[in-house]
Order: structure tokens, then sequence, then C-alpha cells
């Protein structure tokens, strides 16, 4: 066949050919009306055009677009002309189930029976609709980036009512490595020929290779005429001996002995799943686990960093989950009804998704999917249950994309495109090198979990759905799953391109009595309340509150749960549970209740303002403050810095022979110098052009001012100018700027920046030019010397400047963004001042006397030390102390922050995870932000 690529037919772009057999080929496309990718199975014009095989071709594309379902691959269009046959199907990316066994050999029975499962829907649906597919196979099941399983290539299936679609009665059609006795008998056809296929492929899946691998093919069909298939437990001692006798049945050699359907076998399997012990893994798949790459190690920690912050930090301490520990009960699957356990239906009102786990609805919806509910109705809690069951399957799953879950209130702030967006939150929240995050963005490695939608600004939130949407046409099989309050949803004129929605359904009468049941008789009265109260069994209905009022209500209890309307019956039952919990620890409690409560409503307050449903103290920012916090912040800031600059250059100028030490004429000028150079790193124009010839000008005056030959007045001004560009080109790298905090957590070096640091060697070399004073010796060793200056210099800054920081790692403790500042500024001042104090000192020890040569040297060291050390993280750092100290002295902040948000967290007032702090629920951040004056007593 002719090559078709680059070729447009019928409005379908043809790419590149990704399959081939004897009747044709398989081609990448894209549809170009709606911008889609699909596959073109294209048949070569002999056989497209026998009658014949018409007839089988067009039987086969009505046999395909009959069977619907989410396993098989879908049909979008067929049709026949004299180049060909072509059948357009789904795209799926991913490759085959049989190179997933090529190249990572045995997989886990938790991923094989998850598979295995997959496969069987579809067949029961081929199977009910009285077709065989009769070549079932590893190459014909389709792989997705999730992992998922998809059912293709019924080009010889059988359809068992007569109307044959595979050409003459009682032909031998299939494959033999997969073949069932009766096909190679050429005997009548049952759902039992694909299980005894599927039989097979459950023995390869866990082997990691075919039963009868190797042999020539009249061996191979007697072997499947005479023998059983080999012990499964020869190879996998792991696997619980159950396995065995589920791929021994599903492949005896009388249909009549196999399973009764596909998914009678999967119901063995997964009772053999349960029953397998935990811990031991085979020694194999074990050696699989264990991350050999850089890439591998940050794919884990991820994984790592989602589970531990939202998965073991927020879904298992939820309110739900605290209440029943702290009534004292052992929490259980299944030993009571658990009110997140409610019921979803679609938004037309389609109530048959009851008992489908969020996991199977969202399979069914090929990973696009809206959560819609009411405040406290769930949402969250099934987002994060979904997010558990999708990191299980990266773990057990290399080629399964990355669960990532990130919250939506801050993409208003900039409204960047999602993929932007996406990688800051990364470096953000998971401290995600930026690298590294836009590697997994660009190459469609995450799977992406976005919580509050409604949390967004009202104004923006359409903005926010069209930047989803952007992004979901240019990365069109990543997974996206949202969530949002439903009020909020239907109230605006845009939609979600997603492939359906779900909408938690309230609890009902029977749910709210059985969870509070089960709680035991302390909660009694409650259950009678409401019986009688339609308003308490309208608040009960929300999961939330249901928990709340569990947690608040047990034991003595002074405020009576009342309230005219909902909206009064939820603020007192939120007074009463905040009252309850100071209650609790009262006695031992270092800050007032007074206190307490103003605090939480400042930070709820400010959280809220500035759309952030989580915190950080090294986040806090001057704005969060009143106006006269972020006036002081200001000068505060910049008297520091211009006292520390100018304590820096006059302390260093000491070192400097050629000054006199008892002279104030020669101290206090390079003291102003940089008191000048202070204030123009504290104003928005430090990285001006401006600013940097103003350097070199003052640099240059001050050397003229104490009587410096023409030479050393040129040379003072290019050096200094050429190093403070060098440092504040690092400092515009990390998008300093004065009056925002921003830590520096993570070096990102790169090659193309030595050229600043080249600057700054040149500059060095002249500075030390300028202070030389008259040579002694010839000109030969002068260059010998700038030669051995300059090699040390690219070896060892040039090298330090290449390093990159590519590892993802995770914050656990609060403040530790400042403390990484802190020791990031004094390694890299450290290595820059060390580096070039060893480089300077190796040369003018050759021309000059060790003495001279040490305190030159060192001069310069000192200078590179601070100037290096404020650009990597002293910054920040000096930022930080001085809003701490402001907010604290006007009273805004305790001194000791982050004792106080861990007293909060043990009151469950607010949630601790690593060194983020976040409310127990969005309902109680707003309930404290609007707090009246009244109340905060």
């Amino acid at each position: 066949m002719k090559a078709l690529s680059g070729q447009t037919i019928r409005g379908y772009e043809i790419g590149e050919c990704i399959g081939s057999g004897g009747y044709g080929e398989i081609y990448r496309a894209i549809q170009l009306s709606v911008e889609r990718d699909v596959a073109i199975k294209i048949i070569l014009p002999q056989y497209a055009n026998d009658p014949k095989f018409v007839a089988e071709f067009e039987a086969e594309a009505k046999l395909i677009a009959q069977l619907e379902h989410t396993n098989i691959v879908p049909l979008h269009d067929y049709w026949r002309d004299e180049t060909g046959a072509f059948l357009v199907m789904r795209y799926v990316r991913g490759g085959s189930l049989q190179e997933i066994i090529e190249t990572q050999g045995t997989l886990s029975l938790a991923r094989t029976t998850r598979l295995i499962e997959q496969i069987a829907n579809a067949l029961t649906v081929a199977h009910d609709a009285g077709v065989v597919h009769r070549d079932l196979k590893p190459a014909n099941i389709l792989i997705d980036q999730r992992g998922s399983a998809y059912l293709t290539d019924f080009g010889i299936a059988k359809q068992l009512s007569g109307k044959g679609i595979s050409g003459e009665s009682g032909a031998v059609k299939g494959t033999f490595a997969y073949m069932s006795p009766e096909q190679i008998h050429a005997e009548k056809l049952t759902p039992q020929t694909d299980i005894y296929a599927l039989g097979v492929i459950l023995h390869e899946m866990l082997a990691g290779r075919h039963p009868f691998a190797e042999i020539p093919v009249g061996t191979l069909l007697i072997k499947h005429m005479q023998e059983q298939l080999p012990n499964i437990h020869d190879i996998r001692d792991d696997l619980p001996y159950g396995i065995d006798h589920i791929i021994q049945k599903a492949t005896e050699k009388d249909p009549a002995d196999r399973y009764s359907s596909a998914l009678e076998l999967v119901s063995a399997l997964k009772a053999a799943l349960n029953s397998a012990p935990a811990g031991k893994l085979h020694p194999a798949m074990t050696a699989k686990t264990k991350p050999a790459t850089l890439e591998e190690r940050n794919r884990g920690a991820m994984l790592t960093n989602v589970r531990k912050f939202w998965v073991e930090g927020v879904l298992e301490n939820s309110l739900h989950n605290t209440a029943m520990i702290d009534l004292g009960l052992k929490t259980e699957a299944g030993a009571v009804d658990s009110p997140w356990d409610t019921l979803i239906r679609t938004p037309a009102g389609d109530e048959t998704l009851t008992d489908e786990r969020i996991l199977d609805v969202f399979d069914r919806m090929n990973g696009k999917l809206l959560i819609l509910g009411d405040p406290g109705s769930g949402k969250t809690i099934t987002l994060l249950t979904l997010s558990r069951a999708l990191l299980d399957r990266a773990e057990a799953d290399q080629a399964h994309p990355i669960p990532i879950v990130l919250n939506l209130s801050s993409w208003w702030k900039k409204q960047l495109p999602l993929t932007d967006w996406i990688g800051e939150e990364l470096n953000r929240m998971y401290q995600v090198p930026r690298k590294v995050g836009s590697n997994w963005v660009e190459s469609d490695e995450l799977l992406l979990l976005l919580d509050g939608l409604d949390e967004v600004g009202e104004a923006t939130r359409e903005n926010c759905i069209a930047a989803i949407n952007d992004y979901r046409r240019e990365h069109g099989f990543v997974d996206v799953v949202v969530c949002s309050r439903i009020d909020d949803y239907e109230r605006l004129d845009a939609q979600l391109l997603m492939n359906g929605a779900v909408v938690i359904q309230p609890l009902d009468r029977v749910q709210i009595k059985a969870y509070l049941d089960a709680l035991g008789p302390r909660l009694a009265p409650i259950v009678t309340l409401v019986d009688r109260d339609d308003t308490l069994y309208e608040l009960c209905q929300s999961p939330l509150m249901l928990s709340v009022i569990a947690l608040t209500y047990t034991g003595k209890t002074n405020t009576p749960l009342t309230g005219t309307d909902v909206e009064t019956l939820r603020r007192n039952l939120f007074d009463a549970y905040a009252e309850k919990q100071l209650d609790r620890h009262n006695r031992s409690a270092p800050y007032s209740r007074t206190q307490i409560l103003n605090q939480l409503h400042w930070l709820a307050k400010q959280m809220q303002l500035h759309g952030q449903s989580t915190f950080e103290i090294e986040r806090l920012q001057p704005t969060w403050g009143d106006q006269e916090v972020a006036k002081r912040f200001t000068w505060h800031y910049r008297l520091i810095v211009i006292v520390l600059w100018a304590f820096a250059w006059g302390l260093s100028s000491l070192l400097v022979p050629e000054f006199n030490p008892r002279s104030w004429q020669s101290i206090l000028p390079w003291g102003a110098f940089g008191a000048v150079m202070g204030t123009i790193l504290t104003t928005q124009r430090y990285n001006s052009i401006p600013a940097i010839v103003a350097v070199g000008i003052g640099s240059a005056s001050i050397m003229a001012f104490l009587g410096n030959p023409l030479f050393d007045v040129i040379a003072s001004g290019a050096a200094y100018a050429g190093a403070y560009w060098s440092m504040v080109s690092f400092l515009r790298r990390d998008n300093y700027k004065p009056d925002v905090v921003q830590p520096i957590d993570n070096l990102h070096f790169r090659w193309r920046r030595v050229r600043y640091v080249l600057t700054f060697m040149v500059a060095a070399a002249l500075a030390s030019e300028a202070f030389e004073g008259e040579p002694t010796i010839g000109t030969t060793t002068l260059v010998f010397a700038a030669i051995l200056s300059l090699a040390i210099h690219l070896v060892g800054v040039g090298w330090f400047t290449g390093l990159t920081s590519d590892r993802v790692e995770q914050t656990m403790q609060p403040n530790q963004g400042i403390r990484n500042s802190l020791r990031t500024g004094l390694r890299v001042g450290g290595i820059f001042g060390g580096v070039l104090w060893l480089g300077m000192i190796s040369g003018l020890v050759i021309v000059d006397n060790l003495t001279n040569a040490m305190l030159q040297s060192s001069y310069l060291g000192v200078l590179v030390f601070f100037h290096f050390s404020f650009a990597f993280g002293l910054a920040p750092v000096i930022q930080h102390i001085v809003l701490r100290r402001l907010l604290t002295r006007h009273h805004q902040l305790p001194r000791n922050y982050a004792a106080f948000l861990n007293h909060t967290a043990r009151l469950i007032l607010l949630r601790r995870v690593g060194g983020v702090y976040i409310f127990p629920h969005r309902y109680l951040l707003e309930h404290f932000a609007t707090l009246e004056p009244d109340k905060k007593t």
C-alpha cells in the first residue's frame, strides 16, 4: 500500500502508520472538524473491492457500532471506495497489553484483576449480543494512559444467530496461540471460546510470558487440545493458590466445564485477590518497583506527596473520620452506614449510578468528569476517594499518569493558561522543580483532580472554565476531574467540556438515623430531634453537618441545637462546635479563647480575600496586614537592606591593604556606596540599565576620590557594574520583588547562565588589577597568574552554576521554605565566595606577597559571599522576618505563629498537613471569616 501519511481524506489528516497486517494498515489521524485524534484502519484495494470481503467489512462496521461499551473501542465512521475500505475508530494512546507484558514482564494480581474485569465486561456485552470475538489476544486489547483496557478488532467475530461475518462456515480462524480446542476442530463456537482465550491471557499476564511460548505451531495446537496450562505457582509463588484453579477452569478442554460467563471468572478472581496475604511480592516484581532513574524517583516522590497531603492528611482526617475516632469507635468498612456513601446521580435525574463507586463512574466517563453537589455534601471527600484509588493504580503501573490534586482558588490571581498555572502550583504546593513540572505537563504525564471551581471569584469563574476547556482541547488525552458546588456552576453560562457529570445527593432520613444510631445512645436525643424538626433534618442532609453534630453534642454541651432556619441553625452549630473544642483543652491552653477566635477570624478573612484554600506561614505577604503594616514593611525592609549593604562594603574595605584602616576617609565612601546599592535593590528599578550604570559610576567615583590612577578608576567601574549585573540577573531569574516575599526552595541553575559567572569573573579580575598597584615582576608571570585564576573560576564556579536541582522534595514542617531559603543563600554565597577567593589568591600570590594576596582576595570573597547570599535566599528571609515582627507588633499575629496554629490544629479547628494548614471544611472557613466583633469574646 502506498504510504498515506500527510494526505487528507474525507476530513481526516493522515499521520504516521501505527500498525500493519496482511489486509492493510492502521494510521493515526486527526479529524479536522473537531480536532480529535483517531485511528483509521485502511484495507488494501484488492480486498476492499472483493464482494465477499465487502460484505464482511460492512458487517464488522455494523457490529462494532452496535457493541457500545466503555471498554470497547468505539467506531466513529466508515466508508469504502476504489482506494480501499476505511474504519475510523477511537485512538487509544498507551499501546497494547502485549506491549506492556513485553516491556514490564509480570503484572501484579491487583492490576491483572482490574484489566481482566474490564475485558470481561466488554466480552459480556458482545456475548449478550450473540457475538463471539474468537480472536481474543493481548495485541487486540489496547491500554490507555490511565491503564484501562479496551477490546478491539472484531474483524473475524462470529454472530451466533447465524449471520456470520467471518467468511465460510467451519473455517478455522483466529490466532493459534490463544485458540480453543473447539476452534481448532472447527466445531460450534460459544462464549466459552472467548473465556478459554481469556484464561490463557490471564496466565500470560501473571507469568510475564505465554504458557506455551517458543514452540512450533503444530506442537502448540496439540498442547491446546490435550494439555493443561503450566501451574502458575511454579512461576509465581506469591500468588494465592486459588489462582491456578481459576486458570485451569477457564481453559478446560470441554467448553461445558469452563466458567458459564466471563463475569463468573472475574468474581472468582476477585475472591482470590481479597484472600491474598499482604506484603509478599514476587522477586521480579520487587525489582521492578525500585526506582532506578531520577524520573522514577521523582514520580515516586510525587505520588507519596499527593498521598501524604490529600489522602492521609485530608481524606483520612476528615471531620467524619474524626467524629468516629473521637467517639471511641473503630472505623471499619461496612461497620456503619457512612454519610459519605451518598447517592450519586446524573444532572438529568438518572439514579442508575446508586451502587457505582466513584472510580467506576470515572472509568465509565473515560476520565473526563464533573462532580457537583451542595455545600458539605462530600464533593471533596468523593474527589479524594477517587484520588486514593487512582494513586493505587499509578503505584502499580508505571504507565499510569500521576494523579495530582490542585485547588482552583489560586487560579484567579494571575489567570494564567492552565499549563502555566499547573507548573506554578506543582512548585508551590508539592515542591516540584519547574523543569520537572513543565516536562510532566508537556508530556501529558499528569491526571488532574481540580477542586474548588466555586472558590474562583465569580467575575472570573467563566474565564477559568475557558482556560480548562482550552487545556482539554490541547491535551485531549489527559484525564480531568473538576469539583464544584452545584448552585455556583448552574448559574454560569459557560460549560465544561466533559464526558459527563455526577451530582451527590443529600442524605435521607434512613441514612441519617443509621449513622447516628451507630454512634451509640449518647446521640439518641438528636435522632428524636431530626424526626420532629424539618429544619434540623435539612441541615443533617449534609454529611459535614452530621459529623459536626456528632463531635459537638456528645457529652455535655451548653448550647442548644436550635434555629429558625437552616442558615441560623448552621451558624449556631459552628459556634457550639468551636466552644466545645475550646472547652476540651481550656485548662492547659496557652492562648485565651478571645485570642484564638480573633486569630482564626483574621486567618480565615485573609485566606478568603486572597483566594487561598491552604495556608503556609512562609507565604505571608505584606498585603495580609493593614495599610499601616504594608507601608511600614517597605521602609523597614529598605532600611535593613541599606544598613546591611553599607556594613558589608564598609567592613570588607578594611581588608584592602591600600586603604588605611584608621582613616574614615577610606571606609565611609565604600560604606556609602554599599548603602546606595542597597537602596537600588529595594526599588522596583533594581534591574534596570540606569541602576547598573549608577553602580559603575559610583565605584569609579570612589576610586577617583581616593586618588587612584585612571586605569584603576576605569577597572573598578567596569568590575562592580559587571558584578552587580551578574547578581541582579540571578535575582531577576527568581522574580525577586522588594514588596513580595518569595522563598527560594530549590536551585534552578542552567548552563546558559554561565555567562553571568563569566561576567562576574572578568569583573573580579579587573577589580584585583585595580588594587594590585605597581607590578614588580614580568608580563609572563602576570599572564600565567591570570590564566591560573581564570581556570579555577571556570572549573569551580562554572561547575557549580551548571548544577541543576531536579529532584522532587516535600515540605514537612512550618516555615521550612524560609529555612530552605536561608540555607540555600548561605550555601551559594559560600561556594561562590570560596571559589572566587581561591582563584584570586592563586593568581595574586605570584605577583604579590602572601599577606597582600590574602587580604585582597578576602575582600572580594566577603563581598561575593554577601552578594550571592542575598540573591539566593537572604533577601526573602529578611523580608519574612520584617513582616512577622510588624504583624506581631500590630497584634495581628502571635509571636510564635507556628505554635499557635499547631494548637488550633489539636482543637480540630484547623488541620495541619506537613507545613500546610487548612480549615477542616470551607464552611468552617466561611464561618470564622464572617464572625461579628461581638461574637469574638
